[in-house]
């Protein structure tokens, strides 16, 4: 019992979270460091963030943007969902349905 409790504490101590994909995807840091760009443009002294979820949708090697959803600051999500289209194609190295991104303002 003791052995298994031990193993418990070192698998939950070894799990790592990431704030978005952008840290292990590099097609999501692509995405990421030009809404990024365009966000600190736009918003120069606004604190602020959106985190935002892209469906993508697979034909071939490449993958095509297939619903965008945000949550956080309205003007931020709605910034950022203007920057990014429906239907706009990458590619990929590894198939993703869903990239999770966070992206703030002011730093």
């Amino acid at each position: 019992m003791q052995y298994v409790v031990t193993l418990i504490i070192f698998l939950m101590a070894n799990t790592v979270s990431y704030a978005d994909d952008a840290e292990t995807n590099p097609l999501a840091k692509k995405i990421k460091s030009k809404l990024q760009t365009a966000v600190n443009k736009k918003f120069d002294d606004y604190q602020g963030y959106c985190d935002v979820m892209i469906e993508m949708e697979h034909k071939g090697k490449q993958a095509s943007i297939k619903r965008i959803r945000g949550s956080g600051d309205h003007a931020v999500c709605k910034y950022v969902k203007s920057k990014l289209k429906v239907g706009k194609r990458y590619r990929y190295t590894f198939p993703e349905i869903y990239i999770r991104l966070h992206i703030t303002t002011g730093d």
